[in-house]
Order: C-alpha cells, then structure tokens, then sequence
C-alpha cells in the first residue's frame, strides 16, 4: 500500500462474516441434543434411557460426522451389539435405534442434515423374539407368598405383585415416587416425575 499511495496508511482490522462451523460429529452435537431433549422428555427415566442409548452408539460407532452418517450405520451398530450381547432381544435392538433416530431427528430440525437416515430401518429379524410367559399356577403363587423373604425383598415382590410393575420398574424406584400424604390413608406410587 505504501508504494501506491502517498497519504499515511493503517491496517483495518474486520471480522469475518461467515464463522466456519467445523464438521458437525456426534460428539459436538451431543450437548446441545441432550438439552432439547430434556425440555421435551419429562420423563425422567425416558430421559435417563435416552442418553444412555446415545452414548452407547457413540461408544460403539466412534464419532462419526453427522452428515455422512446412513441406514448402513444403523445396520452395522445393530450387528455390533448382537456380536457382544447376542441375547438382546429384538424390541431392546428398537428401542436402541430410536433413541439414536431421536438425536438423528433432533439434527433433521437443526438443518445439520437433511433427512433423517435411521428412520425406516427394517429390523424385524434382528435380536431374540419375545419368549411367551406363563401366568403362576395357585401352588406356585403361594410358594412365592409363604417363603421367608428378608424385609427389602419382600416389598420389592409386594410392589410387583400388587402393581403389576416388571422387576426391574420396582427395583429402580424413588421414595419420592411414593406417595402416603397426599389423600389420606391411601398409599400409592406415581410414574410421574416428582420433580415437576
């Protein structure tokens, strides 16, 4: 500049005006997704179920870019999982793919990515089939009743049996969820979220 003009001469300094986003991985867009989602999961254990099937697909697939991610990714993360766990039954193999469709989905409406590649996966052969149960027979239900359990065990099964929750529903649990104060003389358990 010097050399083309006489007048004295100070640089400028101007931001840019497009600021590079970088490559949009998973890891990058995991925060932001999980935010979101709270605000629209009340649910705490959906919540919990959400994040924990996000991070298992992280952990298993690596940190692959949102835009390049397709429906072979969903297949091969299902293979994945079966090679390790090969008992998984097939509404857990479902219920792992919607949770990571759901972060897909959440992508879809941020305009990172223009449709949502695990949406129509066909997974109706993969992962066991729902084993059939049998309901007790009388003999068997009082067996279970008379048995000498110790204290927590045995309001754990009350709970199930009276409920009509799976183990695991009860084992998992708050005792804010139980509720003797609000309608007096009726204890109950409520699914909804005490924090709201």
């Amino acid at each position: 500049m010097r050399r083309t003009t006489n007048q004295p001469v100070e640089p400028i300094s101007r931001p840019a005006r497009i600021v590079p986003t970088g490559v949009r991985t998973l890891s990058t867009v995991m925060d932001e997704y999980l935010v979101d989602m709270r605000l629209k999961q009340k649910v705490l254990i959906q919540q919990k179920k959400l994040t924990r099937w996000n991070k298992q697909f992280l952990d298993v697939m690596g940190d692959l870019e949102i835009a390049e991610i397709e429906p072979k990714h969903g297949y091969e993360y299902i293979r994945k999982v079966l090679a390790d766990n090969p008992d998984r039954s097939n509404r857990t193999i479902k219920d792992y793919c919607w949770g990571v469709q759901n972060l897909l989905k959440y992508c879809v409406r941020s305009g990172y990515i223009e449709t949502n590649p695990f949406r129509d996966l066909d997974l109706k052969k993969y992962g066991k089939e729902a084993e059939e149960t049998y309901p007790y027979t009388s003999e068997e239900i009082t067996m279970i009743f008379t048995h000498d359990w110790n204290e927590p065990d045995r309001l754990l099964l009350s709970i199930v049996a009276t409920t009509g929750m799976r183990p695991s529903e009860a084992g998992n649990m708050t005792w804010e969820r139980f509720n003797d104060t609000e309608y007096a003389g009726i204890r109950y358990i409520t699914t909804t979220d005490a924090r709201w």
